[in-house]
């Protein structure tokens, strides 16, 4: 689901993320939170992982949904992911992008060989 559209008339995080509890009375198992918007494509599609995280974005979603399962995208940095989760920020991380730049991520971080990793 898109979590902000970071346009200057538009709608930020909290608006998403009413929507987003309207939709879970239906039960939903999670959300994959995604910064996706072609008109602000800088701001959703960085090279900067956790920019999701610095706007504020799952935070606001875990106030509207405290009890469901939140996935992030946009946040590769093994650091950022496993401080989301700390924080209660998110249940998961999508790593499809980082997994496209580098196949080996997973292993690479396992095994402390960081310095090594593709980035984008």
């Amino acid at each position: 689901m898109s979590n902000n559209n970071h346009l200057p008339d538009g709608q930020g995080p909290e608006g998403f993320a009413e929507v987003a509890a309207i939709i879970a009375k239906e039960e939903l198992g999670y959300i994959a939170l995604s910064d996706a918007n072609y008109e602000s494509m800088d701001n959703n599609v960085t090279s900067e992982s956790g920019a999701i995280l610095e706007h504020g974005e799952p935070q606001a979603f875990r106030a509207a949904l405290p009890e469901v399962p939140l996935l992030l995208s946009s946040t590769y940095d093994p650091q950022q992911c496993a401080d989301a989760i700390t924080a209660g920020f998110a249940d998961g991380i999508m790593l499809a992008r980082q997994m496209l730049a580098d196949p080996e991520f997973p292993y690479k971080v396992l095994q402390g060989r960081q310095d090594e990793i593709v980035w984008w």
